[in-house]
């Protein structure tokens, strides 16, 4: 079977300890020393990086984009406050009835045979994964996120 990137950058070793959080699965990406990719700490790699002013230049071109669009749409829509107090309502009465909401979800998937896996934290997920994909003797899987 080849080599299977499940998301997260591993380390090619043959430490057990480096591999653990890929469920034993190898991969050929490595984990930089500096994970931000700019520095080992987020105040060392905000103070490099504000001198790079070609970021700081593409860095203000993107805020006052997204700002300017932000805006734009604010305007087109004369009840936006209440809209946004609504949505922060929703919000926090979602993160209320969490557990409530994820069984009756999980209910939900079952009932229509679909299969519902918990994980406690994100080594056990990364192992659950692991585990559908070495169930399936696949040797590629695509990782989707949509940010809609």
């Amino acid at each position: 079977m080849s080599e299977t990137f499940i998301g997260m950058p591993g380390v090619v070793s043959d430490d057990a300890n480096a591999l653990a959080h890929t469920g034993g699965w190898r991969t050929t990406v490595t984990i930089p020393e500096d994970t931000l990719r700019w520095g080992p700490t987020f105040p060392q790699g905000a103070h490099k990086t504000l001198a790079n002013t070609q970021m700081r230049r593409n860095l203000g071109h993107a805020t006052r984009t997204i700002r300017a669009k932000r805006a734009q749409r604010v305007a087109e829509m004369p009840d936006w406050e209440n809209l946004r107090s609504a949505a922060e309502a929703v919000k926090f009465e979602v993160a209320s009835r969490m557990p409530e909401l994820l069984e009756e979800f999980e209910r939900n998937v079952t009932a229509r045979g679909g299969i519902v896996h918990w994980a406690r934290d994100k080594h056990e997920a990364n192992r659950i994964i692991a585990d559908i994909i070495k169930s399936k003797g696949v040797d590629e899987i695509v990782k989707v996120k949509s940010m809609a």
